[in-house]
């Protein structure tokens, strides 16, 4: 009989994706390549941007279409290392709690979907 696969549910559902979104934020701004991205920005704007991350971890819809995504973040000098970085913290807190491999790929991969818009570079499909 095999296993079932981990799900988020199992981890304490969105509400809880929600608390390590934030254990995630602390991280996020103890990195000294990140902080500097986040230490000017609008509180509410990063309020919202958790609550958009969690959206898109727990398979709900998210608010901004592409193009407001890429607007939102245009010119604030957000690379690839840095989608990477933040992605790496709520990676970490995910682990930290029990997710298993298998689930951190899922979500990783839903994240992934939204690195070309936040940092403005081409995706695979150009």
């Amino acid at each position: 009989m095999s296993e079932e696969p981990q799900s988020l549910e199992s981890l304490g559902g969105a509400n809880r994706v929600a608390e390590f979104v934030d254990e995630a934020f602390g991280r996020v701004y103890a990195d000294e390549e990140l902080r500097a991205i986040f230490e000017h920005a609008n509180e509410q704007r990063v309020e919202h941007m958790k609550t958009q991350i969690v959206a898109v971890m727990t398979d709900r819809p998210v608010r901004y279409s592409d193009a407001e995504l890429m607007n939102i973040h245009h010119g604030k000098g957000i690379q690839e290392k840095h989608f990477s970085r933040l992605v790496r913290h709520i990676v970490d807190v995910l682990e930290d709690h029990g997710a298993s491999q298998e689930l951190v790929g899922q979500l990783l991969a839903r994240l992934a979907l939204y690195s070309n818009r936040i940092t403005g570079m081409p995706n695979v499909d150009g």
